[in-house]
Formats: C-alpha cells, structure tokens, sequence
C-alpha cells in the first residue's frame, strides 16, 4: 500500500451529543466525511458541501454536533443540525448534511466526485475480492482532543454486494463486506479501495476510489462455555441464556453509489436549484448596478459576487432565521 495523500485524513468529521463533547473531544459518538459538489473548480473548488455519515449516528446516535478540523491547526465546530439531516428515503443506513463552511477556514476541500467509485468503474478497473482497503476514522482510544486526528486501518474487499445484508434495525442493505476492524467510533468513515496502482489492460495509473461509509460490523454470537464464574467473592452460576457477542473483522461497507443516490435525491436537487436560481439573480441585479455605473474601473460582477461569498451570506440568513 502507498503512502495515503495527507487531504484524505482532514476529510473525516467527529461526531457528539452536544457542544461541551465536541470542545473537550470526548470518546463518544462515530464520524463522517465531507463531500463536496463542485459549481466552479478553478482557481479552487468550491461548490455545495455535505457531510455524509451512517444514518444510526444521527437517529440512534443523538450526534447532532459536527466537529471539523481547521486551516490554522485547531477545530471548528457546527451546533444544532437536527433539522438539517437528510436519510435515505429507502432506510439505507445513511444521511448527510448540507453545510456552509468558509473554504478559508476549513481545512479539508471535500472529495470531489471523480472519487466515487461506480459499478462501471469497478468494471473497468476490474475491482474485486483481495483489492485493497483502507478506512479512515475516529479511533475512540486515541482520537485527538485539539482537533481531530482519526487512524487508518487496512484490510481487503472480502466479498462483493451480492446479496444484501441485514443490520440491527432489521432491513437489508447493499453493502460490501471488507475485512478490516471496525469498532464503536468507526461508524461512518469513509473506506477507499486501492486496487494495483498499475491497470496491466490499460496501461495506466489506477488512483485511490471511494469506496463507500462504513455501517459497522459484523457480529456473532457465542455461548458462554464456563459455567460458573465468581463475583464478589462467590460463587455464582451463569444463566444458561447467556451469550457473547465476537466481532466477525467484517465490515460493512454501504458502496459510494448509494451516496451519490442520496445527494441527487429529488430533495436536496431542489435545494441546490433553487440556491442557484437566488445566486444567479443577484449576480444579473449586481451586473446591472456595474452597467449603470459612470466608473468603467469597477471590478467585475464576478469579483464582487462569488459563488462562496453568497453561499456564507445565505448561511447567516438561515442561521438569523432560526
């Protein structure tokens, strides 16, 4: 496996109940990642900003507050999104978050859609059990205080969506399942498939693909074998009912095309289309101000109207309105 390029790590977001949690960076709550859909990609991207994590972090979860890490080395963090999760209407185990955050500030740009991985780009590629993985999360043991510092583990695709799996709240989901360690913290994380860095059919360089969010793992369950165990100082039967729970070192991977099917769902494509339809009127309104103008030296419509300026403006008319 090469080196990962350093940007993947900034992508990943934290998770907590409450503001408190998030300022000390308390060992609770799972991840995310910030994805970006891009309006313009010179000199820099800029675009519609999303945070995407596991549904159950939100629902069962209760993390309502968002922890991302900044240009300057520290932490920023975004209160109150209850509202603002949109859940896959099909009750695949995902949600994202629709976000303003200055491109200033924070440090992570997104992943772009050229990282999606698609089933004609596992076609082409000719991705499958034994490419390699790599997961980027929040490792609750040792996750960072400052800012978020999330670890990466490896592993393998271990078997394809073939056949949906079933989770805890009882629906069948299509996901990968990938042999690396999930554990509380990791829920959420983006995992990327790393396939031979050289395509021997087509001769060229194959790059790191997002895979997809990591759901969590799998499970199974034991019996307790001992049948009697000690407890302060006695001795006590165990229930012949008890079990334990191993963790299987299976993932379930959701595959990054459920993704993409949630931020072009019927929803948030209204969203954007009319953010656009606002963005575009003020910038035919400021045109016409500069038209009218004696001074031919004033900067361009574009200079004093850009697409992230408006979007930080439609940002502080939410957040007054709330």
């Amino acid at each position: 496996m090469p080196a990962l390029p350093p940007e993947l790590l900034d992508t990943v977001v934290y998770l907590y109940p409450d503001t408190d949690a998030a300022i000390k960076g308390e060992r609770m709550g799972g991840c995310g990642c910030l994805v970006v859909l891009p309006t313009q990609t010179e000199p820099y991207v800029t675009g519609f900003m999303y945070i995407v994590t596991a549904s159950h972090n939100v629902k069962e979860g209760q993390t309502f507050v968002v922890r991302v890490n900044t240009r300057d080395g520290g932490m920023g963090i975004i209160e109150n999104t209850q509202p603002g999760w949109t859940h896959h209407k099909y009750g695949d185990d995902l949600s994202v978050l629709s976000i303003n955050l200055e491109y200033a500030t924070v440090k992570s740009r997104g992943l772009t859609p050229d990282w999606f991985i698609s089933k004609e780009r596992m076609e082409q590629y000719k991705i499958g059990p034994g490419d390699e993985t790599f997961m980027v999360g929040r490792f609750v043991s040792h996750e960072g205080k400052q800012k978020n510092t999330p670890a990466v583990r490896f592993g393998n695709i271990a078997m394809m969506p073939h056949e949906p799996v079933r989770t805890r709240r009882g629906l069948l989901q299509e996901c990968f399942l990938v042999e690396t360690r999930s554990l509380p913290g990791y829920s959420g994380s983006p995992v990327f498939v790393h396939p031979y860095p050289f395509n021997y059919f087509k001769r060229e360089i194959v790059p790191p693909m997002f895979l997809g969010i990591d759901m969590g793992h799998l499970t199974d369950s034991r019996p307790v074998i001992k049948k009697d165990v000690w407890r302060q100082g006695r001795r006590e039967k165990v229930d012949e009912n008890w079990i334990v729970e191993t963790n299987t070192g299976m993932s379930c991977v959701i595959p990054a095309w459920k993704v993409w099917e949630l931020l072009h769902s019927e929803e948030l494509m209204e969203q954007r289309r009319q953010v656009l339809e606002e963005f575009e009127k003020e910038k035919a309104a400021s045109s016409v101000a500069f038209d009218s103008a004696d001074d031919s030296e004033s900067p361009s419509p574009l200079t004093q109207l850009g697409f992230e300026d408006f979007l930080k403006r439609v940002s502080r008319k939410k957040s007054s309105k709330t």
